[in-house]
């Protein structure tokens, strides 16, 4: 049996420092077989795809400021990749797992609020913590759920907007699947 640490990450066209990179298993929680399953950037599918269900949460490329915009369809892109990335691999959408989280914000009591408000949504928040390099500290939580697209994009969605609210940014997401042979 392998294990395969899965992530989404939103994609910036920022430069960040390596240490902001989605946050590192610690080894404790590691087992001896593992590995990543690596996520290709998205298709133009993907893209188009994208934008027909922005369009209908209420997102049109000219009337959305263009950073709000451009923030959503990465995102949704990248929730698509990942999910068509599971499928590839025969990971059931459907089934229940353990979906951690991640979000950066420049200043503790932005990453506290929103850990708060996190929390009160039903999240399991696990940690704040202080990168080393940087003044930066990212808000670790997880919830059980599926990875299908309209539970996973209701997720996303709705974090990115909370984190850009507290004045930070939403990482991505993460699951550990088990794949036997």
């Amino acid at each position: 049996m392998q294990h395969f640490p899965v992530r989404a990450t939103r994609i910036s066209t920022v430069e960040k420092p390596a240490d902001l990179a989605w946050p590192k298993i610690s080894k404790e929680k590691m087992k001896p077989q593992t590995s990543e399953i690596g996520i290709p950037p998205p298709t133009m599918l993907q893209i188009e795809k994208a934008v027909r269900v922005l369009e209908t949460m209420g997102y049109t490329q000219g009337e959305t400021e263009p950073k709000v915009y451009k923030a959503a369809l990465l995102q949704v892109t990248s929730d698509l990749a990942t999910i068509e990335k599971l499928d590839e691999v025969g990971v059931k959408q459907e089934q229940s797992h353990v979906i951690s989280h991640a979000a950066s914000f420049s200043r503790l009591h932005h990453a506290e609020s929103f850990s708060r408000l996190v929390h009160l949504s039903g999240y399991v928040v696990e940690a704040i913590e202080r990168t080393l390099t940087e003044n930066v500290f990212k808000v670790l939580f997880q919830h059980s759920g599926t990875f299908a697209f309209d539970d996973i994009l209701t997720h996303t969605m709705s974090l990115d907007r909370a984190a850009t609210k507290f004045k930070g940014y939403y990482d991505g997401w993460e699951i550990v699947i088990e794949l036997r042979g």
